[in-house]
């Protein structure tokens, strides 16, 4: 499955803007964390399907303990400092 999610997934599977673009996207989930930390508080947060980790970003800068975990090594390698790929659906 973790094939599913590389480059051009990333490039042209988003939507009308690539998912490497970071203004749009770390403003797009930078609303979200506000949200979340708005309306639920958390002290951690576990994003499965992290991607490139933007939303673990943004939990991080808003005082949130954020991780983050992904099988797409395309999208973890290359961007997701802050998440881990996950290797259970590569059988």
């Amino acid at each position: 499955m973790s094939e599913i999610y590389n480059e051009e997934y990333y490039h042209n599977g988003c939507g009308p803007i690539p998912y490497e673009e970071p203004e749009h996207w770390v403003e797009f989930f930078g609303m979200i964390a506000d949200r979340i930390v708005k309306d639920i508080h958390p002290q951690t947060v576990l994003d499965a399907g992290c991607a490139m980790g933007y939303l673990v970003a943004a939990l991080r800068d808003r005082g949130v303990e954020a991780y983050g975990i992904d099988i797409s090594e395309y999208a973890v390698s290359r961007y997701g400092k802050m998440c881990v790929r996950s290797a259970a659906w590569d059988r």
